[in-house]
């Protein structure tokens, strides 16, 4: 029998929480039930931004390692919509976890080091978790990770954000809800913002229980579990780049210390962050971009400060028993308080943070003044989630700007959303409950989606064959065929290495042995640019030898993009294309590969991509990794311009 004192007692003891809320409780409780029954039932919680959900999923395990009792499930699969997510959530469980005796937990995704889910906790991506549930693995282990997930129970945190056109996303949980579902696997889908479309599609073929029943029935107030933004104010004639040089955002800023500015593309973002960091006015302040098309390393340490700096108080790192509010001192990568502070130190005003839609989720984060261009009404509620945040907090502002045009999304929603913010809600306060409010949220998200259509699934395709194969998949059947067609979104990530310019790689010569069909690599180590490296490898190509970049090197260097983004009529586009000279351009792919090494006692462990040339008439832009040409990609904001 569940003791939900057990949790609550063991967690303020910790100090994560001063009590668990009403809805909090109800949706542990049911999740309980749930996973108790021979056939669960799919639980969908829809709570507001910044309630704590992530409490509620990481719930089960936690009980069973405080109570000693593991006969719920074996561990934990944390499904999330993107890396960055992913990153944040793992941060976040591991602080818990590790406190009541849960070490082992693992992040998956594209650009991780490993892809077996075979950990007490597993934070994956969606597209992970639907490749290793559907046996699409790069090792021999086709059960393992199918299996390691039936025995776990399913979280699906912030489900809304997996759209497309097609709602094939949506569509491929529906498919693993029904098969989970029917092999005893409790399932948890949690959201703050899913329009009622696209929670019909997600629970088309199972019976689910929902917290709350209705939502009508949530009456706690807003401040009781965030802040208040007292303030949304829309500019419909002014655009995002000229609303960061106005009088008005300098006078802003005389007010506000913690700053977000959302652009809906990464273009735009891009030329904000210049204009803000060409501004002599703002020398004292740290201004950071963040986008999808940075390298992992350069992202993951830009999230790590924001993290810090975009809290209302923050620890000093020569004094961790005392907190300052902005401004601070930094040295190098420590934050150092005033007390503290020497003259040597620069000083940091305040911070502003530029990004896109990657903030929307998970990267938990306060700011003072939201500035956001106009979006669909579920993305513009989890925009204001990041602005006061943290309850006490009642001085939240938000500026919502024309957007300069729909994309990235589909044109009826972002319409729907600014004309119902212009003409519907008339009052500062309305706009601000509109934006806060569980209910009225809801309201919102339902009216801006009224008339989105979606578009029909094509019969003769490979999202077509993976429904159908999700649909017949059985246990040590292995349909190799449907198994390589497998997508877990329309448009297929593809992963880029992008080295800097003059940035030297070590590599590895390999030479193939015919009659093992594997690569014995020389212990002689090349430190070679993007481009020499290119050179090199077509030199090699010619005495039956290849070049291998080790997999840790290549994984730091790494970020995603959409295929569609890679080729222009079918050809690849310049940001792939290296000169070998006047008249040759090649495409470099990556190809994990199994190699033999001299030094035996370190082969099994060793992981190396060979690199493969590929010349641009042959090119053909497939599911993989690729060698980014350096001289598209920019230090501090990244790859902006693709085509």
């Amino acid at each position: 029998m569940l003791d939900l004192s057990l949790i609550e007692k063991e967690y303020q003891k910790l100090g994560f929480i001063e009590e668990l809320r009403f809805f909090q409780k109800e949706a542990i409780k049911r999740l309980f039930e749930c996973a108790q029954s021979t056939r669960p039932r799919s639980l969908l919680v829809r709570l507001p931004t910044g309630y704590g959900k992530t409490l509620i999923g990481e719930a089960l395990l936690a009980y069973e390692s405080i109570a000693g009792d593991w006969s719920i499930a074996r561990g934990l699969t944390y499904v999330l919509p993107t890396r960055a997510i992913t990153h944040d959530v793992r941060i976040r469980l591991e602080k818990h976890f590790c406190n009541i005796g849960i070490k082992d937990i693992k992040e998956l995704h594209g650009e991780s080091d490993t892809s077996d889910f075979y950990a007490d906790v597993s934070v994956a991506t969606f597209d992970t978790f639907i490749c290793a549930y559907a046996r699409k693995t790069f090792d021999y282990h086709l059960e393992k990770p199918a299996g390691v997930i039936a025995t776990s129970y399913l979280v699906f945190d912030e489900a809304h954000m997996l759209q497309d056109k097609y709602l094939y996303s949506h569509n491929l949980m529906s498919k693993i809800l029904a098969s989970c579902s029917e092999a005893g696997v409790p399932i948890l889908v949690m959201t703050a913002t899913m329009p009622k479309q696209f929670e019909e599609t997600i629970f088309e073929s199972v019976e689910k229980e929902s917290v709350p029943d209705n939502i009508y029935d949530f009456k706690e107030s807003v401040k009781s579990y965030r802040g208040l933004i007292e303030r949304v104010d829309i500019k419909k004639d002014m655009k995002l780049l000229e609303y960061v040089k106005s009088s008005e955002f300098k006078n802003e800023l005389k007010q506000k210390r913690r700053v977000l500015i959302v652009a809906n593309t990464v273009e735009r973002a891009a030329e904000a962050y210049k204009k803000l960091q060409s501004d002599q006015e703002l020398a004292n302040w740290e201004i950071v971009l963040i986008h999808s098309r940075l390298r992992l390393d350069d992202r993951n340490h830009r999230e790590k400060l924001v993290r810090r700096l975009m809290q209302p108080q923050i620890k000093c790192d020569c004094n961790t028993n005392h907190e300052d509010s902005l401004p601070l001192y930094l040295d190098g990568d420590k934050i150092i308080c005033k007390n503290c502070a020497t003259k040597k130190l620069r000083e940091v005003s305040g911070i502003i943070i530029v990004a896109t839609q990657t903030v929307e989720a998970g990267l938990d984060v306060s700011c003072e003044l939201l500035i956001t261009e106009c979006a669909p009404a579920d993305a513009l509620i989890q925009r204001a989630g990041r602005c006061s945040r943290r309850p006490n907090e009642e001085n939240g502002e938000c500026v919502i700007v024309q957007p300069v045009d729909e994309k990235p999304y589909p044109k009826i929603l972002v319409q729907n959303s600014w004309n119902y913010l212009l003409n519907e809600l008339k009052s500062e306060e309305e706009r601000a409950i509109h934006l806060t409010s569980l209910v009225h949220s809801y309201e919102f998200i339902n009216k801006a989606y009224k008339g989105f259509e979606v578009k029909r699934i094509p019969e003769i395709s490979e999202l077509s064959i993976t429904l159908r194969y999700l649909e017949a998949i059985y246990p040590f059947v292995v349909d190799h065929s449907a198994i390589s067609k497998v997508k877990a979104r329309p448009s297929a990530p593809i992963f880029l290495f992008a080295p800097l310019k003059d940035e030297k790689i070590p590599v590895l010569i390999g030479l193939l042995k015919e009659k093992k069909q594997r690569y014995i690599l020389e212990k002689r180590v090349l430190e070679l640019t993007a481009h020499e490296l290119v050179a090199k490898a077509r030199e090699l190509n010619e005495e039956n030898k290849s070049l291998f970049v080790d997999k840790n090197t290549v994984r730091k260097r790494l970020f995603t993009i959409e295929k569609a983004y890679l080729s222009i009529k079918k050809e690849p586009c310049n940001i792939l294309l290296f000169d070998l000279n006047r008249t040759e351009k090649v495409v470099a792919k990556l190809n994990y590969t199994r190699i033999t090494m001299q030094d035996t006692s370190i082969e099994e462990k060793a992981q190396y991509y060979r690199i493969n040339l590929h010349r641009l008439k042959e090119a053909k832009i497939e599911e993989g990794t690729y060698m980014l040409n350096p001289d598209f990609y920019d230090e501090k904001c990244g790859l902006v311009r693709v085509k």
